[in-house]
């Protein structure tokens, strides 16, 4: 985890992300390979209950995985596990090439005075 003023926290993985270390990719073979950083990011999907199958689709996600992180993750907002089978993908095109979406749960809306708060 890395916190700080961002852009302090920017410059930092600028400089990280401009090490390269060596590598034996093969016998005899070697060259560089630069760090990698991959953020972990927790987002909110709101959007209104009748199209959930819908917003499952297009997430592409990654099928039945299994963390002891996303149950503990889950139970601290207080969401519920995400019915299954999953719905299959949308037809929509969703650049998803290198992404790894694992969904953690859904948690219902609440409603006051009958209207839905998204």
């Amino acid at each position: 985890m890395a916190r700080g003023i961002k852009d302090k926290l920017d410059r930092w993985v600028n400089d990280m992300l401009a090490q390269y270390l060596p590598y034996e990719y093969a016998k005899d073979k070697k060259g560089l390979v630069q760090l990698s950083m991959r953020p972990i990011i927790l987002y909110e999907i709101v959007f209104p209950e009748e199209h959930l199958d819908y917003v499952l689709g297009l997430m592409r996600h990654k099928h039945d995985y299994k963390s002891k992180f996303v149950f503990l993750l889950r139970k601290m907002l207080g969401a519920k596990a995400i019915k299954k089978p999953y719905p299959e993908w949308n037809k929509r095109v969703i650049t998803g090439d290198f992404v790894s979406v694992i969904p953690v749960g859904i948690k219902k809306d609440e409603f006051i005075k009958g209207i839905e708060q998204l």
